[in-house]
């Protein structure tokens, strides 16, 4: 493998795993609680 495609494997790992995480957050019943800390995880 070269170091090509490792950084491509890296960002294309590192991409999903961010549309997994606002898809998890997007699932969580939002009220006073949850919002702020959703906020803040899909802002990080």
């Amino acid at each position: 493998m070269t170091n090509d495609q490792k950084k491509y494997d890296l960002e294309e790992r590192t991409a999903k795993f961010g549309e997994a995480a606002i898809r998890c957050c997007n699932s969580v019943t939002k009220d006073e609680v949850t919002r702020p800390i959703i906020y803040k995880k899909v802002r990080d």
